[in-house]
């Protein structure tokens, strides 16, 4: 009876993965279930700033390559659209 959510962070193959599970999972959830399928939360391992800079393209971090929460959040919302 729990709710649950996934959270990708930032890595943006796990986000798609996990948004078609979730997507999967109210599809086939049994009534009772369906409820407890709550969707997904984008989290921020930093300030909300740093997020913000890093989305609108004001902060690259070249260590990280595209495994940053803000190219996460842009691949899940892209991907996102295409579900809906």
């Amino acid at each position: 009876g729990l709710k649950v959510v996934t959270c990708p962070w930032r890595n943006p193959p796990n986000a798609v993965t996990q948004l078609m599970d979730m997507v999967s999972f109210r599809k086939d959830a049994t009534p009772e279930m369906k409820d407890n399928y709550q969707g997904m939360v984008q989290t921020v391992w930093s300030g909300a700033e740093d997020f913000l800079d890093g989305f609108y393209g004001k902060k690259n971090d070249p260590s990280a390559g595209d495994k940053t929460p803000w190219n996460c959040f842009r691949t899940l919302y892209s991907k996102i659209k295409e579900v809906d």
